[in-house]
């Protein structure tokens, strides 16, 4: 499946004003006095030789079964550096965390290692990210017979208590940016995005804030790149889209999400989305999808991205391709969010922050066989 796009300029006066986006720019446009909605299009219909005595009354369409909390994540991009065992361990460590145990079967060290390490853990269960350790505290080993330990570092009781307030918390988080089961892809990575900027911060405090700062960022609802990346990855991955963190160090340090639309691998930037002004709607969206030309216009070369999750420094060395060729569907630079319809495929914008009269455009999407 693969997203298709065309334009339409509608002639019609904003209904809200652009704010700044999160990497520092802050220009305003005054706020238009009314909201006229667009008028869909009339288009001629044959004229009914006869009308039936009676209209049977269409059954309702079922409602989309809204996101739950899903303890099982795991990028299938990983599978092209680590065995299936490395996935189904996981997913083993992550149902003795929920049930407060203190061992789960493992096939060998180099499997539980990644397993608990800080950086997997952080990713890919953030609660358990500094609440538990490999580490023994008597020296005895962590790992034997086909067996890894888990250590708390807090009562295993209250570890269990907090992973449910956790859980529930990301259950409200998919509830309020309104994804279901019932939205393709490109509407469920889109509507996560906008929960994002639209309610979270840049800490520009806690820069040097880094172990366990997934959960601090959903917690707090204030983060840096490297957070934001991997929290966005995490939501994604809820909803059922490959997703990881990525990183670079170019012009100088960014971390943002790579992630995989309908077999196409997109680069999405949260922090740079970021919304100064929260009580506006509208938010930049050229940092939604980007390829890597994109990307390296912004001083992040692809030759330079990291992977934090693979066995590598480079993600050039991974088994999977991180590459980014081209965008499907993707917005023009200067852009802003105005509005949208997932119901009617459309999304509301405007070009450039500074020309409050300038027309809203709307961009039609839909899915359809290639």
């Amino acid at each position: 499946m693969k997203l298709k796009k065309r334009i339409v300029i509608i002639m019609f006066t904003a209904f809200v004003a652009l704010a700044g986006c999160g990497r520092g720019d802050k220009n305003d446009s005054k706020e238009p006095a009314t909201t006229v909605t667009p008028t869909a299009a009339v288009t001629g219909e044959p004229t009914a030789t006869a009308t039936p005595t009676s209209t049977p009354t269409p059954s309702p369409s079922p409602t989309p079964e809204p996101y739950t909390y899903n303890p099982h994540v795991y990028p299938s991009m990983l599978s092209a550096d680590y065995g299936p065992e490395y996935r189904e361990t996981f997913y083993k460590l992550c149902d003795a965390l929920r049930a407060g145990k203190d061992t789960f079967e493992c096939p060998n060290e180099d499997v539980y290692k990644w397993c608990t390490d800080i950086v997997t853990l952080n990713h890919l269960s953030p609660y358990a990210c500094t609440r538990v350790t490999p580490e023994s505290p008597d020296g005895t080993a962590s790992f034997a017979d086909g067996i890894g330990r888990i250590y708390y570092k807090i009562d295993p009781a209250e570890f269990v208590k907090g992973q449910q307030e956790f859980e529930q918390m990301v259950t409200d988080i998919l509830a309020a940016s309104g994804v279901n089961h019932g939205y393709s892809d490109f509407e469920k990575s889109f509507a996560l995005y906008n929960y994002i900027v639209s309610n979270y911060d840049y800490d520009y405090e806690g820069e040097k804030h880094t172990e366990g700062a997934v959960y601090h960022t959903f917690v707090t609802k204030k983060g840096i790149c490297c957070d934001y990346g991997a929290m966005y990855a995490y939501l994604l991955l809820q909803v059922g889209i490959d997703a990881v963190e990525v990183q670079t160090f170019g012009d100088n340090y960014h971390a943002w999400t790579l992630a995989n639309i309908d077999g196409d691998n997109v680069h999405l930037d949260p922090t740079w989305g970021l919304k100064e002004d929260k009580t506006r709607r509208a938010f930049k969206l050229e940092y939604f999808m980007m390829n890597d030309d994109d990307r390296a216009s912004h001083g992040y070369p692809a030759d330079k991205l990291q992977a934090p999750l693979t066995p590598y420094f480079f993600a050039s060395q991974s088994h999977y391709d991180y590459t980014v060729c081209a965008v499907t569907f993707s917005f023009p630079a200067d852009t802003y969010f105005t509005g949208y319809d997932f119901e009617k495929n459309e999304i509301y914008y405007r070009e450039g922050v500074d020309e409050t009269g300038a027309p809203d455009l709307i961009m039609f999407y839909y899915e359809s066989e290639d």
